[in-house]
């Protein structure tokens, strides 16, 4: 798994990225702005993802999220990568904002079908709502 600074990068597929160059409006998306610790963040992000159906998380850790949902009649991968990022105060420690951070993506052959993107926008805003919430 990949620290935000590492998501993979956008390249062939359907793909979203708030890594991707703000140059690059076919793959940049905002990351999602969070004023909670990065456990919490974590636990909104999780929780979302336990509720979609046909998904498997991959890997995790105190900061990332690594998972795969599949489509319902083809099994098609929709792949998630989701890193928390602390803004630094003025002493370089972790500060109490940050940006959550996705690479969302679904292959070639399938991006007429499968859209990285709304699907991504989506995750944000059930992201944001439980964040809201629970946070």
């Amino acid at each position: 798994m990949t620290g935000a600074a590492g998501l993979r990068p956008c390249g062939r597929g359907s793909c979203v990225s708030t890594r991707a160059a703000r140059t690059d409006p076919l793959h940049r998306l905002e990351p999602l702005p969070i004023a909670v610790p990065t456990a919490t963040a974590l636990r909104a992000v999780l929780a979302v993802l336990a509720r979609m159906a046909r998904l498997q998380v991959l890997e995790r850790d105190e900061r990332s999220v690594h998972a795969v949902a599949r489509s319902a009649l083809l099994r098609i991968p929709f792949d998630l990568e989701l890193v928390v990022e602390r803004a630094k105060d003025a002493h370089g420690t972790d500060g109490t904002h940050g940006w959550l951070h996705l690479r969302a993506s679904t292959p070639l052959a399938l991006r007429e079908r499968s859209q990285a993107r709304p699907r991504a926008v989506e995750l944000f805003a059930l992201i944001d709502r439980e964040l809201r919430a629970h946070g």
